[in-house]
């Protein structure tokens, strides 16, 4: 992961994730501009900036973009954990949430290479493995949907037919408990 990286494409959407850095207010960070950090502010109309030094840490979000019609709605991605600012080269640690980073590097974070790995194994596991799983579960409930009204249609269109007729029933090769079940739902018989 890297600070201005598409990472992944699936089942129609882009995923791009950032780690971007947090103030003691729970504002996030968004760009640079004159060395400062630009957060937004008052519904994306106004904007103001920090100094790097005040950053407390950093949240792992993606911007989720739908790229095809007949996906879910999709919307930005942010993880509870807070990426933890450390003081001392020495506590660094991102694989439990603790970095530390000079000034010059709080906006570009996932530069430096551990860091970078570490937000990218939990934005895996913890966004895009689980988004497509999700995705995938929407995906199959949409295709019983449409089976379940197939299905509702044949059982309509054969409805009347001679197909209830036990003969018919036993030439296509089901079993007696399909055959009765069939039989049921076309109103007939199976008492032959």
């Amino acid at each position: 992961m890297t600070t201005n990286t598409v990472d992944a494409e699936v089942l129609g959407v882009r995923h791009s994730p950032r780690l971007l850095p947090e103030f003691d207010c729970g504002s996030l960070g968004i760009g640079q501009k004159r060395g400062r950090i630009v957060v937004e502010r008052f519904c994306g109309r106004m904007y103001s900036t920090h100094h790097p030094g005040e950053v407390i840490g950093w949240r792992l979000v993606c911007l989720c973009e739908r790229l095809t019609d007949g996906r879910p709605a999709v919307t930005p991605w942010t993880d509870k954990r807070l990426w933890t600012r450390v003081e001392d080269e020495s506590e660094h640690s991102p694989g439990e949430y603790r970095v530390y980073a000079p000034d010059e590097l709080t906006i570009d974070v996932a530069e430096i290479p551990d860091v970078s790995a570490a937000a990218h194994s939990v934005w895996m596991r913890s966004h895009v493995e689980c988004w497509t799983a999700l995705s995938r579960i929407h995906d199959t409930l949409q295709d019983l949907r449409a089976a379940q009204d197939d299905y509702r249609d044949a059982v309509q269109g054969a409805k009347g037919t001679e197909l209830a007729d036990p003969h018919v029933l036993a030439t296509m090769g089901l079993r007696p408990s399909e055959l009765e079940f069939l039989s049921g739902l076309l109103g007939g018989d199976t008492d032959g």
